[in-house]
């Protein structure tokens, strides 16, 4: 509870300024409504910053706890944290969370900037106000955090990815679905805890996401709405006007993001040939485009050997077109696999480097820890190269054209190998980019 002083002096700026400067710090403390509501202001919240395969682009999305959208919304940024002399407005959309229970949702994105600079800036509704935040432009090397499936409680690599974060370890997150369990729960508030607990993570570091079966309660709808921010980013630059499947550029990557979840879950014909077709012509485009973005990544929540999903169409695709490095979650464990295609297996002699492989590499990123804790699921065991039950998520950098390093952090004590931090780790390399056979 904040003490009446300090509830003073932040009237006090308010009558003075018009605007409240007041969000709570980032800390391990799931806040409550009440935590973001001073001065009769709702003050802005679940900040997120996302990228939109643009360099001089971002996206940022926040929330207020209204029933209608702030009359006035705005982005308030600059080069310098004094002097915030440029203004994006946002798009607000009014969202019924759950049993009449409203939300705004808004977002804005912000073009034109200058590349390799630092930028800061600041969300306002209705003269409600955040505290000043940064991003960077950089275009250069690039290191990522990589998991899914991760979620309110029980989060146990939340403290560690702070920690790496303020070390300076990340420049963007790769959330590979399954968000919060369940964002939808509590008419809504298990998604605003979940979101304002990795605001930390959010506010300054873009956080690319992507859907995943826990997502899937009223069509989709909590992902939808809390994530429209992606459509005008990623959505409309890649060309799939929607947040569900999407690609972005990212330095030297070719990002490809896909819905495994329409197979299950208001299946939709028309939307799975959308899909289908949509990838089918950007990975033909990304292949024209490998001298610039040598590397095809793609993301989803779930592969090929799991429950309730397909990929009769997506696994020719994937390998046609010469997809480097498959990522996913859903089953709660650490899993790397061998090169693998279908029933083919390519079992490179070092089986933490990996040297022109003839298939995609594939990695189950799913235990950053959620209330369903641990699972025992796996891929087919001759595929496996290395796999443990064990909380953690992934580090990973692309070098250059040829090499990328990833590596498996352990943040619990679940794990089958004891004493390590660095759980595993591998270099893929490859010289040959391009389309298979």
């Amino acid at each position: 509870m904040a003490s009446p002083t300090f509830i003073f002096s932040l009237v006090l700026i308010y009558l003075l300024t018009g605007v409240v400067y007041y969000l709570p710090k980032s800390s391990h403390h799931q806040h409550d409504e009440s935590d973001y509501t001073i001065a009769n202001c709702q003050l802005p919240e679940q900040i997120h910053l996302s990228v939109t395969g643009k360099p001089s682009e971002r996206v940022i999305t926040f929330v207020v706890q209204t029933s209608t959208c702030p009359e006035r919304g705005e982005i308030r940024y600059g080069l310098s944290p004094n002097h915030l002399n440029h203004l994006a407005q946002v798009k607000c959309k009014e969202y019924d969370a759950g049993h009449g229970r409203m939300l705004s949702i808004l977002h804005s994105k912000i073009i034109n900037l200058q590349i390799n600079k630092t930028y800061y800036y600041q969300v306002v509704a209705d003269g409600c106000s955040s505290f000043v935040h940064n991003f960077t432009t950089r275009v250069k090397q690039q290191r990522y955090g990589v998991y899914g499936d991760f979620g309110l409680q029980n989060d146990v690599s939340f403290k560690q990815l702070i920690t790496e974060l303020e070390a300076k370890q990340f420049d963007m997150f790769l959330h590979v679905g399954d968000i919060a369990y369940d964002m939808y729960e509590d008419s809504g508030r298990r998604g605003d805890k979940f979101l304002r607990m990795i605001q930390p993570l959010t506010v300054s570091t873009p956080y690319m996401v992507l859907p995943g079966n826990h997502e899937h309660h009223d069509n989709f709808t909590q992902y939808q709405h809390r994530y429209a921010g992606l459509v005008s980013g990623v959505g409309v630059n890649s060309g799939s006007n929607t947040n569900l499947w999407y690609s972005f550029d990212h330095d030297n990557i070719h990002f490809v993001a896909i819905d495994t979840e329409v197979y299950a879950y208001y299946s939709d014909q028309g939307q799975i040939d959308r899909q289908v077709q949509w990838l089918a012509n950007d990975l033909k485009k990304a292949n024209a485009n490998r001298h610039k973005t040598p590397w095809i990544i793609m993301l989803a929540h779930k592969a090929w050997w799991m429950d309730k999903t397909d990929f009769s169409k997506f696994s020719p695709l994937l390998h046609h077109y010469g997809v480097d490095l498959f990522i996913c979650g859903h089953q709660h464990n650490y899993q790397r696999l061998y090169p693998t295609y279908r029933e083919d297996v390519d079992h490179q002699s070092d089986k933490n480097r990996f040297v022109n492989p003839k298939y995609a590499t594939v990695l189950v990123v799913g235990s950053p820890g959620n209330r369903e804790r641990i699972s025992h699921g796996s891929a087919p065991h001759k595929a496996v190269a290395f796999s443990d039950q064990a909380y953690g998520y992934g580090h990973m950098i692309v070098h250059n054209k040829t090499h990328l390093y990833w590596k498996w952090e352990l943040t619990g004590t679940e794990s089958l190998t004891k004493g390590a931090k660095v759980l595993d780790e591998m270099w893929l390399i490859q010289e040959h980019h391009g389309m298979r056979n």
